[in-house]
C-alpha cells in the first residue's frame, strides 16, 4: 500500500480515487493543480460536480455499472 500511495502523490498525471457514490476520496496533487481545485476542495466534490456536462452521461453510466457490480473497475482517461 505504501508503494501505492507513494506512487500515486508523486505522478505527474492528475489521478483520484472515487467511491461508489461519487466523492473523490482521494486527489493527488498534479490533479490539484491541473483543475485548480486545492486537495481539501476536491474531498468535498463529487465527480460531477467537475464533469463536463456532455459527459456526465458517459460516466454516470460507468458508476451505475461498477454500483450494480456489472464491472470491477473504469479508469477515465480523459481521451474521446
Amino acid at each position: 500500500m505504501e508503494t501505492f500511495r507513494t506512487a500515486f502523490d508523486a505522478a505527474r498525471i492528475g489521478m483520484a480515487l472515487i467511491g461508489l457514490d461519487g466523492r473523490f476520496l482521494q486527489v493527488n496533487e498534479a490533479l490539484s493543480d491541473i483543475l485548480g481545485y486545492t486537495v481539501a476542495e476536491f474531498l468535498k466534490l463529487t465527480f460531477l460536480d467537475i464533469t463536463l456536462h456532455d459527459d456526465v452521461h458517459f460516466d454516470v453510466a460507468h458508476a451505475e455499472q461498477l454500483v450494480a457490480g456489472n464491472i470491477e473497475r473504469y479508469y477515465d482517461t480523459g481521451v474521446t
